[in-house]
Protein backbone atom coordinates (compact mmCIF):
# COMPACT_ATOMS: atom_id res chain seq x y z
CA UNK A 1 0.00 0.00 0.00
CA UNK A 2 1.50 3.26 -0.89
CA UNK A 3 0.24 6.39 1.30
CA UNK A 4 1.05 10.24 0.58
CA UNK A 5 0.68 12.99 3.05
CA UNK A 6 0.64 15.88 2.30
CA UNK A 7 0.92 18.91 4.90
CA UNK A 8 3.07 21.98 5.35
CA UNK A 9 4.07 20.84 9.11
CA UNK A 10 6.97 19.19 8.12
CA UNK A 11 7.21 17.62 11.87
CA UNK A 12 3.20 16.26 11.48
CA UNK A 13 3.50 14.75 8.24
CA UNK A 14 6.58 12.95 9.35
CA UNK A 15 5.17 11.49 12.30
CA UNK A 16 2.32 10.42 10.86
CA UNK A 17 4.62 8.93 8.20
CA UNK A 18 5.98 7.22 10.81
CA UNK A 19 2.88 5.88 12.52
CA UNK A 20 1.31 4.40 9.32
CA UNK A 21 4.21 3.30 8.67
CA UNK A 22 4.04 0.88 11.83
CA UNK A 23 0.49 0.09 11.42
CA UNK A 24 0.30 -1.12 7.87
CA UNK A 25 3.54 -2.21 7.19
CA UNK A 26 3.54 0.25 3.95
CA UNK A 27 5.28 2.94 1.95
CA UNK A 28 4.62 6.35 2.37
CA UNK A 29 5.95 9.71 0.74
CA UNK A 30 5.41 13.13 2.35
CA UNK A 31 5.22 16.15 0.45
CA UNK A 32 5.37 19.73 2.27
CA UNK A 33 3.28 21.60 -0.46
CA UNK A 34 0.00 21.20 -3.23
CA UNK A 35 2.10 20.58 -6.34
CA UNK A 36 4.79 18.42 -4.89
CA UNK A 37 1.01 16.25 -3.78
CA UNK A 38 -0.13 16.22 -7.41
CA UNK A 39 3.71 15.84 -8.64
CA UNK A 40 4.07 12.47 -6.47
CA UNK A 41 0.35 11.32 -6.81
CA UNK A 42 0.21 11.56 -10.96
CA UNK A 43 4.01 9.64 -11.22
CA UNK A 44 2.67 6.72 -8.43
CA UNK A 45 -0.97 6.78 -7.75
CA UNK A 46 -1.07 6.17 -3.88
CA UNK A 47 -3.54 4.03 -2.55
CA UNK A 48 -4.39 6.74 0.12
CA UNK A 49 -3.53 10.42 0.11
CA UNK A 50 -4.25 12.75 3.00
CA UNK A 51 -4.44 15.94 1.63
CA UNK A 52 -4.12 19.09 4.20
CA UNK A 53 -6.52 21.58 2.48
CA UNK A 54 -4.45 25.09 2.88
CA UNK A 55 -0.76 24.18 2.03
CA UNK A 56 1.35 26.51 -0.16
CA UNK A 57 1.44 26.59 -3.80
CA UNK A 58 -1.46 24.40 -4.40
CA UNK A 59 -4.31 23.64 -2.06
CA UNK A 60 -5.74 20.12 -1.06
CA UNK A 61 -8.76 20.73 -2.39
CA UNK A 62 -7.19 21.51 -5.96
CA UNK A 63 -4.71 18.64 -5.62
CA UNK A 64 -7.45 16.38 -5.07
CA UNK A 65 -10.01 18.08 -7.97
CA UNK A 66 -6.66 17.02 -9.93
CA UNK A 67 -6.52 13.27 -9.14
CA UNK A 68 -10.31 12.72 -9.53
CA UNK A 69 -9.83 14.22 -13.19
CA UNK A 70 -7.25 11.89 -14.03
CA UNK A 71 -8.73 8.88 -12.41
CA UNK A 72 -12.33 9.31 -11.14
CA UNK A 73 -13.07 6.38 -8.56
CA UNK A 74 -9.76 5.01 -9.04
CA UNK A 75 -7.67 7.69 -7.40
CA UNK A 76 -8.17 5.72 -4.28
CA UNK A 77 -9.14 6.69 -0.60
CA UNK A 78 -8.64 10.85 -0.69
CA UNK A 79 -8.49 12.50 2.67
CA UNK A 80 -8.62 15.89 3.44
CA UNK A 81 -7.15 17.34 6.64
CA UNK A 82 -8.17 20.25 7.84
CA UNK A 83 -7.41 22.53 10.78
CA UNK A 84 -10.39 24.70 10.20
CA UNK A 85 -13.81 24.49 9.01
CA UNK A 86 -13.94 20.95 6.52
CA UNK A 87 -16.97 22.59 4.67
CA UNK A 88 -15.27 23.52 1.71
CA UNK A 89 -13.59 20.38 1.70
CA UNK A 90 -16.69 18.59 2.11
CA UNK A 91 -18.53 20.22 -0.17
CA UNK A 92 -16.55 20.05 -2.85
CA UNK A 93 -16.88 16.52 -3.29
CA UNK A 94 -13.30 15.16 -3.96
CA UNK A 95 -12.80 13.88 -1.43
CA UNK A 96 -14.09 10.44 0.49
CA UNK A 97 -13.53 11.96 4.00
CA UNK A 98 -12.74 14.85 6.21
CA UNK A 99 -10.49 14.76 9.19
CA UNK A 100 -9.75 17.94 11.42
CA UNK A 101 -6.41 18.71 12.79
CA UNK A 102 -5.08 17.15 15.44
CA UNK A 103 -6.03 14.02 13.01
CA UNK A 104 -7.49 11.29 15.13
CA UNK A 105 -4.96 8.30 14.04
CA UNK A 106 -7.37 5.89 15.56
CA UNK A 107 -10.35 7.12 13.40
CA UNK A 108 -8.10 7.38 10.09
CA UNK A 109 -6.53 3.96 10.77
CA UNK A 110 -10.43 2.77 10.85
CA UNK A 111 -11.09 4.92 7.14
CA UNK A 112 -8.40 3.42 5.67
CA UNK A 113 -8.47 -0.68 6.77
CA UNK A 114 -12.39 -0.32 6.37
CA UNK A 115 -11.55 0.50 2.48
CA UNK A 116 -8.42 -1.73 2.50
CA UNK A 117 -9.43 -4.68 4.42
CA UNK A 118 -6.92 -7.21 3.72
CA UNK A 119 -3.65 -4.90 3.47
CA UNK A 120 -0.91 -7.69 2.08
CA UNK A 121 2.56 -7.39 3.09
CA UNK A 122 5.09 -5.90 0.68
CA UNK A 123 6.36 -8.84 -1.82
CA UNK A 124 9.87 -9.99 -0.27
CA UNK A 125 12.99 -8.92 -1.67
CA UNK A 126 14.22 -11.90 -4.03
CA UNK A 127 17.23 -14.14 -2.50
CA UNK A 128 20.11 -13.04 -4.28
CA UNK A 129 20.89 -17.06 -6.11
CA UNK A 130 17.81 -18.62 -5.47
CA UNK A 131 15.59 -20.49 -7.43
Amino acid sequence: MKILIADDYPDVADLLSELLQLEFDCETVVVLNGADALHEALKRRPDVSLLDIDMPIMAGVECAAAMRLKWGTDAGLIVAVTGRSSREAGESGHFNHVLRKPTDFEELVKLIRARFPSNPLPDPEPVPGAA
